[in-house]
C-alpha cells in the first residue's frame, strides 16, 4: 500500500476509495482500475484479459 501523505498520487490517478486496484501492462498502460476490494477470481480474470 502506498503511502500518500500529501494526496499527490491519489489526485493523479483520480483514487476515491480505498483499496483501489490497478493493472498495468508491460508498457506501463492502465488496463484495469478496481474500486473496492478484489477476490482472487476477480484479479485472476483481469490479469487474463491482459494476456
Amino acid at each position: 500500500m502506498l503511502l500518500d501523505e500529501k494526496g499527490n498520487v491519489s489526485s493523479k490517478y483520480q483514487i476515491l476509495s480505498v483499496p483501489t486496484s490497478y493493472f498495468i501492462d508491460r508498457r506501463g498502460i492502465i488496463r484495469h482500475k478496481s474500486l473496492g476490494a478484489m477476490n482472487y477470481e476477480m484479479m485472476v480474470k483481469e490479469y487474463e484479459k491482459m494476456n
